[in-house]
């Protein structure tokens, strides 16, 4: 039986290619036919569609119940690994070994003679022990595997396939020895390369969205040419990925227009004199080179009709299309050498375009564009005879290297006014020039008679009007750079006479011409050129004359456009206004925002024409707010000891382990470091805490009848108590004012994620600067950690002015509501806190005017509520000068039947200031009510950790505007009922008798004598009810509120503290003498 093993081994190689060798052995290979079906079962035992081989030795067998066993081996005759084949193919080799008259023998492998398929059959095995382990044996086949990657290609999984939807798509191929390697081959320009079902192949740059991923034995096929790789499987695609790919640029397209520029085709050109277009070119290679964009603005700035673009780099102009042929629009496929997307012509063929807009000015269209660069040029020369007049003062001063805060303040407004006369003058400069140089008819065949310019002056033109608006822009830049302290007054102030030289005097346009050497004179020299009559500077129609540009200044304005105007209202009101010789300084435009506004230099018949306008709803002369004056200024001699309002305290994060504990009085603080004032930082003292303004705020501090007005009782309570979960809704708060020191550690907890510049056009330039301190100190009172009523107040600072020093413009606040409406597209309600007046009378352009249309508030305030915003106003600061509320807006505009909350100061008495307005001399209602605005401890704005006394309606009104916040947040108030529900709890919680207060002497003063106004109140944690004794007289109060939460104490009071704060709260809640002495805050320790 040994010889029978060793025969089969040997047999498996013996033969030249597919030779078949049939054996004869005893005891099995030697009776015929007799043993075949035991060999079949053999063969069979190979899988068709399993690979075998590409291992050491591959071995079947087969055993009867006769006891005959059938053995095959697959091996070489060398000792060397046989290579792989498929199961099908060792059938059929084995196949040919049956027609052997013994059915045994070997046959070798096609082409490998060393290896092949040996059987042999053998009897009476059962007592052979050396066939015991290799009965009905199976072979072992090998697994194909993933081939990672071939060819600068790598594997990227399996994925599903379809005959319908191929996953790949960009082309195919089908062969019985495919190969992963052969698959890639084919796909060398593609992206991805797919092999499937071990013969087909795909490729493309983009895999269909209907293939996924699948797992990766689902990939399972051995490939036709590789038997060991896998080739994807039934429907199952093995994807490999191109690294060295890069995506061809699609083919270039031909623009179809550049503005009102149109394509108008291809057109056959030649170099040797015979160009298409001949006025002008320039050639412009490199990445950065030529495109459809940049031949046109060549055409478009120098006022040409045709611009042209050839042979990728190339652009020609002209305003006369010459010998034009056409030719296929395919011949102008070149790329351009400055955008590859695009097409730029091609060898001897330009791609051209027209001004569909361009046509030859009428000289009464010239005369017009003429005298509006005439407007621009004199305002640009007023604006730097100021600037002249402002910096030889400051450089002539004193304190010339220390700006005094008047000055810097004037600076800034200067500097403010001169981007939008830049931007005009350079607009206009580019217009007229580019009409100028269309009426010298450049390059125009048979132009006709009667020309009045040439080419010189032109030129002269052209370089002159370039001049003119950079000379400006350089001054516009230098005034920056003073302001930021880096050149000095007196450096600056000979940039600007160097410029007042190159501008020359402000001429008239029908003043005779004193040559061309400034900016002035070639303005003056082609006026008269083109109107030698100054009488008459229309030849078209002799009868009738032009007017001159007026003597008179223009007048500045704010013009606020009428609610459901549209933008084409708004274009059109524009262009009207540009052609009455008029100058657009600032557009108020939004996207999304319905409320549209601009400012602009008019003149008087432009004013007449917008006043008739009924698509305007106000237009205003262009002024500055009313200063509010800071009335603690002069309060030192009247209240000792304490500081001036303004006065800054440095407050160091040590405060907040200094705090001392006494029941219901909490937050005592000390503070051991400097109190300094920004004028004089000798001036010392100490500050208390918490601030007086949240615990006068707090109901249980009040004045109130209970049992009957007689018994009307003050409660005494010092603790301002607030929930310190935050609310269901989200409120913000708007505080139109001077910005916010966005670091102070107030708003520590409540950061600026939003806040804007109503002083800019641009909606990125942010809020969260003060230079002024005002809006700090506002925006802590609205929602600080320590002043603020609010506590989980969203803050959005926007700032409408620099320096109390320089009021807010119109224009500014107006932007600022714009501001509003456009953040309020993101919010669930708002609140407006703002404390500005506009004497009304100053507003007015034209007595005529009636007050709703020169007024923009009466317009901007009732479309708040359907915004959901609450608007809350100061009353102002200026009562000791009889100052009527009914006099300034926006406070004019409040009243019983209005929606805006307008908001006076009280003292610590809660007796109104004497500096608060209060003068109602029309009757209206316009005052709401009173809060705390003397002594109000508030944030400071030179430091983080620093801290102010304010005096003011401005405080007063924080206060309010956090207070109308928070109870829109609770869900308590809505935005429509909020002002009511204020007045309400005011009159339920602190009643309506007060002190009366001084009355200056008044010529028949309409206004409420004695309870001038109501004090608001907040009883939200806090109440007080009264104890019945055994007598019935109410004597004292019993406290009820929520025992306070100790965290919410956490950032003002020391740890210590806590700990000592009682389980269930005790407050100071009793009934002091009704007569009370004047409240004197304590500022020392």
């Amino acid at each position: 039986m040994l010889t029978a093993i060793c025969i089969l081994v040997a047999l498996a190689g013996l033969g030249l290619s597919q030779t078949l060798q049939c054996a004869t052995v005893p005891e099995g290979c030697d009776a015929g036919p007799a043993y075949e079906e035991t060999l079949q079962r053999a063969i069979q035992r190979f899988s068709t569609n399993s690979v075998y081989g590409g291992r050491p030795g591959v071995f079947a067998s087969s055993i009867s119940q006769t006891g005959t066993l059938a053995q095959i081996s697959y091996s070489c005759n060398d000792g060397s690994v046989p290579p792989p084949l498929l199961g099908s193919t060792a059938q059929d080799l084995l196949s040919r070994i049956l027609t052997c008259p013994n059915r045994c023998g070997g046959i070798s492998l096609a082409g490998n003679s060393r290896c092949g398929f040996g059987a042999l059959i053998a009897t009476n095995v059962d007592a052979e022990n050396c066939f015991a382990r290799a009965i009905d044996l199976t072979p072992e086949n090998t697994q194909p595997t993933v081939k990672p990657s071939a060819d600068g290609f790598v594997s990227r999984g399996c994925r599903t396939d379809s005959s319908n939807a191929r996953a790949l798509t960009g082309g195919s191929a089908d062969e019985p020895g495919m190969t992963v390697e052969r698959c890639v081959q084919l796909a060398q320009r593609f992206r991805y390369a797919g092999v499937e079902f071990s013969r087909e192949c795909f490729w493309g740059n983009d895999i269909a969205s209907g293939s996924s991923e699948t797992a990766a034995d689902q990939c399972n096929m051995p490939c036709g040419g590789s038997l060991l790789d896998v080739c994807g499987g039934d429907h199952r695609i093995s994807i490999y990925e191109n690294t060295t790919w890069t995506p061809l640029p699609p083919p270039p397209t031909t623009v179809p227009s550049v503005g009102s520029f149109q394509n108008r085709g291809c057109f056959i050109d030649f170099a040797n004199g015979a160009r298409v277009l001949r006025a002008d070119s320039s050639t412009q290679e490199g990445g950065n080179g030529m495109t459809v964009e940049k031949c046109v603005a060549l055409a478009r700035d120098a006022g040409w009709r045709w611009a042209g673009v050839e042979f990728g780099s190339q652009c020609f102009v002209g305003n006369t299309l010459r010998g034009a042929n056409s030719a296929p629009a395919g011949d102008c496929s070149v790329r351009c050498a400055g955008n590859p997307g695009e097409t730029c012509g091609g060898g001897n063929r330009i791609q051209v375009y027209e001004d569909t807009d361009w046509k030859d000015p009428t000289l009464e269209e010239l005369a017009a564009l003429i005298r509006r660069y005439h407007v621009a040029m004199s305002a640009a020369r007023g604006l730097l005879d100021e600037a002249e007049k402002l910096l030889t003062e400051m450089a002539s001063s004193a304190n010339g290297k220390r700006m005094m805060k008047r000055q810097s303040g004037l600076l800034q407004g200067l500097r403010n006014r001169f981007t939008p006369v830049r931007v005009e003058l350079e607009e206009i400069a580019m217009t007229s020039t580019r009409n100028v140089g269309r009426y010298v008819q450049l390059d125009i065949d048979n132009p006709g008679a009667g020309l009045r310019l040439d080419a010189g002056d032109y030129r002269t033109w052209q370089q002159q009007a370039q001049e003119a608006p950079r000379a400006f822009r350089n001054v516009e830049t230098n005034l920056d750079r003073l302001l930021a302290g880096e050149l000095s007054a007196a450096q600056v102030v000979l940039i600007v006479r160097s410029a007042l030289v190159a501008y020359g005097p402000v001429l008239a346009l029908g003043a005779i011409p004193v040559g061309i050497g400034f900016f002035f004179g070639i303005i003056i020299l082609i006026w008269q050129k083109l109107f030698p009559s100054t009488s008459n500077p229309n030849p078209t129609a002799p009868s009738q004359t032009t007017s001159q540009p007026p003597d008179a200044t223009p007048t500045p304005v704010v013009l606020l456009m009428a609610d459901g105007t549209t933008q084409q209202d708004y274009v059109a009101v524009i262009e009207e206004i540009v052609k009455m010789n008029s100058i657009i300084i600032t557009r108020i435009n939004y996207e999304k925002v319905e409320l549209r506004a601009l400012t602009a230099d008019m003149t008087d018949e432009a004013i007449d024409a917008m006043l008739a306008n009924p698509k305007v709803a106000t237009l205003s002369r262009r002024i500055q707010a009313d200063p509010e004056g800071r009335p603690g200024d002069s309060r030192l001699d009247r209240r000792e000891p304490g500081p001036a309002a303004g006065t800054n305290e440095s407050i160091p994060s040590s405060l907040h382990k200094r705090a001392l504990t006494l029941p219901g009085n909490f937050g005592h603080f000390i503070q051991s470091g400097p109190l300094f004032d920004d004028d004089d930082p000798t001036n010392q003292a100490q500050q208390n805490g918490p601030p007086f303004h949240l615990s006068w705020l707090t109901a249980l501090w009040t004045m109130t009848g209970l049992g009957g007005s007689n018994n009307a009782r003050r409660y005494a309570f010092n603790d301002y108590i607030y929930d310190p979960n935050p609310p269901a809704n989200q409120v913000r708060v708007y505080v139109l004012d001077s910005g916010t020191r966005a670091t102070h550690r107030e708003f520590a907890n409540s950061p600026f994620s939003i806040s804007y510049n109503a002083m800019q056009e641009d909606l990125r330039v942010r809020g969260d600067e003060d230079k002024d301190g005002h809006g700090t100190c506002m925006a802590s009172c609205v929602g600080g950690q320590y002043s603020g009523v609010f506590k989980h107040a969203s803050l959005v600072p926007i700032k409408i002015l620099e320096t109390g020093n320089n009021p807010p413009w119109l224009d500014h606040v107006i932007r600022g509501f714009a501001l509003v409406e456009f953040d309020m597209l993101s919010a669930q309600m708002g609140v407006m806190s703002m404390s500005i007046g506009f004497p009304r009378d100053r507003l007015r352009l034209r007595e005529s005017q009636a007050p709703n249309s020169y007024d923009p508030f009466t317009h901007l305030l009732p479309r708040l509520p359907g915004l959901k915003v609450v608007p809350v106003a100061s009353t102002g600061n200026n009562a000791e000068r009889g100052e009527d509320l009914g006099g300034y807006t926006p406070r004019r505009n409040g009243g019983t039947n209005t929606n805006l909350i307008v908001i006076g100061a009280a003292d610590q008495n809660s007796v109104r200031a004497h500096f608060s307005n209060y003068l109602d001399i029309g009757g209206r209602g316009i005052l709401t009510g009173y809060a705390n605005g003397v002594d109000v401890v508030c944030a400071g704005h030179t430091q983080d950790n620093q801290y102010r006394r304010e005096d003011g309606s401005s405080p007063a009104t924080a206060q309010v505007a956090g207070l109308v916040a928070l109870m829109l947040a609770r869900g308590e108030w809505t935005v429509l009922n909020a002002k009511d529900r204020l007045i309400s709890e005011a009159r339920r919680l602190k009643g309506a008798n007060f002190p009366p207060v001084a009355i200056l002497p008044m010529p028949n003063p309409k206004t409420i004598l004695g309870n001038e106004g109501l004090r608001v109140a907040i009883d939200q944690l806090v109440t007080c009810v009264p104890e019945v004794n055994q007598g019935g007289d109410s004597t004292a109060v019993q406290p009820a509120y929520t025992t306070p939460n100790k965290n919410m104490f956490a950032d003002v009071i020391s740890t210590t503290a806590l700990a000592n704060l009682p389980t269930t709260a005790e407050p100071s809640c009793v009934f002091p003498p009704a007569t009370r002495a004047p409240h004197t805050p304590v500022l020392g320790p």
